[in-house]
């Protein structure tokens, strides 16, 4: 039977994983199938995805097909990392550190992830599912230095341009690590924490109380927090509280670089809500969400370079407020569901949206 222009199309991107990795056909057959489907649908329940995996193929092969490789596959962190980071500029990083979750049934699901900053919206490059059950199960100081461990091992910590996190990531054991390691970053700390002022001790909001709204400015002298000597402070006056960094590294950048941590966040909108729907699994096992993160990523990451793509031919229009009216990442994923939705007359568009999903060439 002639294959269709889909199909041609993924047979060259399975060509090109193939090369990158060392994933069996099998496995990549099924790789690149989910990442279409879930472009193609902007959805992640299996069932659906079961009706388009493989037009050859019944709902129900094509379901059980991709339970089997749920229940069977893995990625590994370096090569996922490393197809990931193919999207991403060659100069050094500003890491954004964060966690996420949400609830299906009783269940309680916390993904710990490393992203980077990269045009408003953060690239996912590693990440961990969290074995915690409840809501407020915080990572620990254990699961932090795994992941940035794990960075490390795959790009050095050279890499790093600055970590970036928010009130969640502190504490003593977690600093001097960092410290050891020489690791820069600006990292938020809450308003009640203490600092030694002179023979007493303050609270750290306190060091900033003559701000007005929406200014900022640095400290005078350098602190010691968490027990991490020499920290530089950066507060800013916000309508209900004070935003207060500390920093080891630029203090005159640290604001700036801390805004980028935002940047994760939207990352999340986009995988849970606003394009792929997550939190619509039914997954709720670690192995199998894992996979999943690594399948969601690649086809964010695919729709973020056609989002960029795009607007450098046809601008996203910019709304009053200075806002653009959509992300690149939404920008793009539209288009490209559209064109996946469409392949038979969109013959030129199709090969064109193929052409964005290129791996760099790495060692495996």
């Amino acid at each position: 039977m002639k294959k269709t222009k889909l199909e041609n199309n993924c047979n060259i991107l399975k060509e090109q994983i193939k090369e990158h990795t060392n994933f069996n056909r099998a496995r990549i057959f099924v790789i690149v199938g989910l990442i279409v489907s879930i472009s193609k649908l902007r959805a992640v329940n299996l069932k659906k995805l079961a009706t388009v995996l493989n037009p050859r193929e019944s709902k129900t092969a094509n379901y059980r097909r991709i339970g089997r490789f749920f229940n069977e596959f893995s990625f590994d962190k370096k090569i996922i990392a490393q197809l990931l980071s193919s999207f991403l500029p060659k100069e050094k990083w500003v890491l954004s550190m964060d966690r996420t979750n949400w609830k299906f049934g009783k269940v309680h699901i916390n993904i710990l992830m490393l992203s980077v900053a990269y045009k408003g919206m953060a690239i996912p490059i590693v990440w961990y599912v969290l074995k915690k059950i409840t809501k407020q199960g915080n990572s620990g100081f254990k699961d932090r230095i795994k992941i940035i461990k794990k960075f490390i091992d795959i790009f050095g910590v050279d890499k790093i341009e600055v970590l970036t996190a928010d009130r969640e990531f502190v504490g003593k054991i977690w600093f001097k690590w960092l410290k050891k390691r020489k690791i820069p970053f600006a990292i938020r700390i809450m308003n009640n924490k203490k600092v030694k002022v002179g023979r007493g001790e303050v609270k750290v909001n306190t060091l900033f109380r003559n701000l007005n709204l929406n200014e900022h400015t640095f400290y005078r002298t350098k602190k010691t927090i968490y027990e991490y000597k020499g920290l530089s402070l950066i507060g800013l006056r916000m309508k209900d509280e004070f935003l207060i960094i500390a920093t080891n590294t630029k203090q005159e950048k640290a604001l700036e670089f801390y805004k980028q941590r935002w940047e994760i966040e939207v990352l999340f909108s986009a995988l849970k809500k606003r394009g792929f729907n997550l939190e619509e699994t039914h997954m709720s096992d670690n192995h199998k969400l894992n996979t999943l993160i690594g399948i969601l990523s690649l086809s964010f990451v695919w729709s973020h370079s056609i989002g960029e793509w795009l607007n450098e031919k046809i601008p996203i229009i910019t709304l009053k407020h200075g806002r653009k009216a959509q992300s690149l990442f939404l920008y793009g994923l539209e288009y490209l569901s559209e064109i996946l939705l469409n392949y038979e007359f969109r013959e030129k568009d199709l090969v064109g949206v193929f052409e964005r999903l290129k791996f760099d060439d790495f060692k495996k």
